[in-house]
C-alpha cells in the first residue's frame, strides 16, 4: 500500500515526557472544560487520519491529503494549547510550510524533540 510522505525535522529542543504530561493534567485541573475540548479534538483529528489514510492508499490522493493535513492541523493546535510547542519548533514549523509542507506537528509527549511535515507529490523534498 501507498502511504504519503512524511518528514521528520529535529528541534533541537529537549523535554522530558514527565513534564509535558504534568503540564497537561495542570490543565486539565484548571480547566476541565477546556481541557475536555482539546481531547475531543484529537480524537476527532485521529478518525479523520486514519480515513486519510485509506482514501490516500485506495488512489484517492488528494482527498487523503487534505483529511490529514487537517487531522494534523487540529492535533498541532492541541499541542499548542497545551503549551507544548517552544519557540525553535514554531520556527521551523513555519520554516517547513513555507518550502510547501502540508501540515507539520509535533512528535511524542510534545515540548520538543521531531517535528513531522506531511508533502504533496509535487512539493515532497528529494529523497538522498
Amino acid at each position: 500500500k501507498e502511504v504519503p510522505t512524511f518528514t521528520f525535522h529535529d528541534t533541537g529542543v529537549r523535554a522530558r515526557t514527565r513534564q509535558c504530561i504534568d503540564q497537561v493534567n495542570a490543565l486539565r485541573a484548571n480547566e476541565p472544560e477546556r481541557a475536555r475540548l482539546i481531547d475531543r479534538s484529537v480524537g476527532d483529528a485521529s478518525r479523520t487520519a486514519r480515513e486519510g489514510l485509506l482514501a490516500f492508499s485506495s488512489g484517492l490522493r488528494a482527498e487523503g491529503l487534505a483529511k490529514i493535513a487537517r487531522a494534523m492541523d487540529v492535533v498541532q493546535a492541541a499541542f499548542r494549547e497545551w503549551g507544548l510547542v517552544p519557540p525553535e519548533a514554531f520556527e521551523t514549523e513555519v520554516a517547513l510550510r513555507a518550502q510547501g509542507a502540508l501540515s507539520v506537528k509535533m512528535t511524542g509527549s510534545g515540548g520538543g524533540g521531531f517535528l513531522v511535515a506531511l508533502w504533496s507529490d509535487s512539493a515532497a523534498p528529494r529523497r538522498a
